[in-house]
Order: structure tokens, then C-alpha cells, then sequence
């Protein structure tokens, strides 16, 4: 932004968007953290699923004696 003469982000595209349509761009962040951590989510509900499946160290859940 200093490369460009500017000290912040007022008057840039992003920063009119928001000011002329704040419903749609609050619809839009809103939208972009949902799919970002619904996508975290399912790939750790994955991995869980996934590690919770081959819990029994033995075959047909033979215990080894002592």
C-alpha cells in the first residue's frame, strides 16, 4: 500500500464495496469463514474417524497372556 501512496485501506475497491453494499459483503466474510472451517472440520472428523476405526490391537480381539 505505501508503494502505492496510500496509508490505508480507505478509498481502495474493497473498501467502497463495503461502504455501498455492507448486507452483501458482510454475506460474503460471513460465507468465506463458514466454508473455511467446514472444511477443517470434515478433515479432522476424517482423520478421527479414520484412527477410530482400527482400535482393537488384536485380531479378532485375542488378549496375548501374561
Amino acid at each position: 500500500m505505501a508503494l502505492a501512496g496510500k496509508d490505508g485501506y480507505w478509498e481502495t475497491e474493497i473498501w467502497v464495496f463495503s461502504i455501498e453494499n455492507p448486507n452483501l459483503f458482510l454475506f460474503i466474510v460471513v460465507a468465506l469463514f463458514a466454508t473455511a472451517g467446514n472444511l477443517i472440520q470434515k478433515k479432522y472428523f476424517r482423520q478421527k474417524e479414520k484412527s477410530d476405526r482400527n482400535t482393537a490391537p488384536y485380531k479378532n480381539n485375542e488378549i496375548p497372556s501374561e
